[in-house]
């Protein structure tokens, strides 16, 4: 808090910018069959997915009963933009002091169509009831 005087206002911003830091690498819904069938025969069983399941999960053909979808880049975002923004009020007399703060954060989060936003306020008064002096 500051010492006595008149008010001292500031304000203060940042920005910044969050970044997926490491892609992951899934198979698509091709490879998952490929491998779910290699697993089945391995294990002495018959393939899960016929040549032709396979072949149209690999072309595209029918992606309504075939889908190969990448769930990382449709529910994420690459980046995400994140701001603050700070304004402080101080000042006081000798018997009273006080400090005012509002704050703003807005973050997009990193899952597609996601915003974080929170408004922050604090006050603090401090004053003096009573004074004693003892002089010696």
């Amino acid at each position: 808090m500051e010492a006595e005087g008149k008010a001292k206002i500031s304000f203060s911003t940042s920005v910044g910018v969050n970044v997926r830091t490491k892609e992951l690498e899934f198979a698509n819904s091709y490879q998952y069959a490929d491998y779910v069938n290699m697993w089945q025969t391995n294990d002495g069983g018959s393939p899960i997915y016929s040549d032709e399941q396979l072949a149209t999960f690999r072309d595209h053909t029918n992606p309504i009963l075939y889908p190969d979808i990448n769930w990382i880049d449709y529910c994420m975002n690459k980046a995400a933009i994140q701001s603050q923004h700070n304004v402080n009020i101080s000042g006081g007399t000798d018997k009273m002091r006080y400090f005012v703060s509002a704050g703003f954060f807005n973050q997009m989060v990193c899952l597609s169509n996601w915003v974080l936003q929170m408004i922050l306020i604090s006050i603090m008064i401090v004053t003096t009831i009573v004074r004693i002096l003892i002089s010696m």
